[in-house]
């Protein structure tokens, strides 16, 4: 009988319809959060329009010096993370990028270790390298309502201090915090062994004013999680936030001690 190394495949199909209980649009955020993760990027680059036919034409850029350091990462699910241990950077599970390029009809990843296309047939990688920084383009599946409200979740970051950030060429500013404070709250991380951990370590909490007046959010690290009718200020916990298996809510129980520590 035919053997293969690899246990289980995945049905990029299936897991693109997943993708619309969460809301499709909000696959945009996942390379915008890669971008700022990768060590000494100060600019990020970001146009999204309409590219006819139900389709948008998404592309990002940044500078970091060292690029995506393991190609692989692009289309390997659950690999180990080199952010894995550190709750200061938002990736985890290696599968932000899987979820981003499964609203894709093609995408291409260029950068310091090659350049990997997705299309119709398949995956084709090859060694022509970025000399710094990395550039994902691609093609999304997207109606009109969804490019929208992908153009308005990229405006709702939060810059990271030191980024130029710019969404179809208009620069995001930089938003200043009404109130900074620390305060104790439940966080996760991979340790040595591949187990996933869970923790409480004193985290910074930033208060902002809300960037959809009337609508606070709750953020991780910078990027918009869930609104909170709950909250009054746009809230931005500065390490791993404890997240559903969607990648969209929070936990009840976090919540809460969030709250409690706003308040």
């Amino acid at each position: 009988m035919p053997t293969t190394a690899n246990w289980f495949d995945i049905d990029r199909d299936g897991l693109a319809a997943l993708l619309d209980r969460r809301g499709r649009h909000r696959t945009i955020l996942e390379p915008v959060s890669n971008a700022f993760d990768e060590d000494g990027v100060t600019n990020v680059a970001v146009t999204l329009v309409s590219a006819g036919g139900g389709r948008a034409r998404f592309t990002i850029t940044d500078d970091a010096p060292d690029g995506f350091t393991r190609l692989s990462d692009a289309w390997t699910m659950f690999a180990p993370s080199k952010k894995k241990g550190d709750a200061d950077k938002r990736g985890r599970f290696n599968l932000g990028e899987k979820l981003f390029l499964a609203a894709c009809v093609e995408a291409t990843i260029h950068t310091t270790t090659g350049r990997v296309r997705f299309d119709a047939d398949g995956r084709v990688v090859t060694r022509h390298r970025r000399p710094t920084g990395s550039e994902l383009h691609a093609f999304l599946r997207f109606t009109r309502d969804d490019l929208a409200a992908a153009c308005d979740l990229l405006r709702q970051v939060i810059v990271p201090a030191g980024i130029t950030y710019t969404v179809n060429h208009e620069v995001i500013p930089t938003r200043t915090p009404v109130r900074t404070f620390t305060a104790p709250l439940p966080t996760e991380y991979e340790d040595a062994d591949g187990q996933w951990r869970h923790t409480t370590r004193r985290a910074e909490v930033r208060l902002y004013h809300p960037a959809v007046p009337g609508e606070a959010h709750v953020y991780e690290l910078g990027i918009p999680v869930v609104p909170d009718d709950g909250l009054t200020f746009d809230v931005s916990v500065e390490q791993k936030v404890p997240l559903n298996s969607d990648r969209d809510n929070v936990t009840p129980s976090w919540l809460r001690k969030l709250r409690t520590a706003v308040l």
